[in-house]
Formats: structure tokens, C-alpha cells, sequence
């Protein structure tokens, strides 16, 4: 299971719940196709989590994203590689 979350600064989380075929050739393939697709130097931070837990609907979200409308103005459309950091054991 996964939940991407884009924080108001623009940085992305990635909370994984590892299951017993994941391990760090996975995460390092999860990590490449980030930095591939994500641009303008977006940090991006893998944590591993043990469950996600559904919204107070009931439901489950696997993106949300705490930018407003304000904060995509202006955004840099240039490409350039993402930092990727792993949080968690």
C-alpha cells in the first residue's frame, strides 16, 4: 500500500507500507522512477509505515496534496533531477 502526500512546500512523502516481496532493490526502483518523473528539484522523502490509515470518510486516499491554488502559480516548469531521502527503517 502507498499514500503520496505533496507537502505545502512543494516536497513530496511517500508513506510505503512494506509488504514480504519489498526490499531495498524495490525502494531503489521506486526512488529512480521519482527522480525521473518529478521535476524542479523536488525533494522527495520515502517513509515506511506500518499501516495507511483510511480518511475520517472512510476511504482511502493515495494522493493528496496540500498546495492551494496560490502555490502553483508560479511554478518552475523547468525539469531537473529529484532528491530522493529515505525516512524510517
Amino acid at each position: 500500500a502507498f499514500k503520496f502526500v505533496q507537502e505545502a512546500d512543494h516536497s513530496i512523502e511517500l508513506q510505503i507500507v512494506r509488504g514480504p516481496q519489498f526490499n531495498d532493490s524495490v525502494a531503489d526502483s521506486i526512488c529512480a522512477g521519482l527522480a525521473a518523473r518529478l521535476g524542479a528539484g523536488t525533494k522527495v522523502f520515502l517513509r515506511y509505515v506500518d499501516e495507511i490509515p483510511p480518511e475520517k470518510s472512510g476511504k482511502y486516499r493515495y494522493v493528496i496534496s496540500k498546495l492551494g491554488a496560490q502555490a502553483l502559480r508560479g511554478v518552475d516548469a523547468e525539469v531537473s533531477p529529484a532528491r530522493v531521502e529515505v525516512i524510517g527503517s
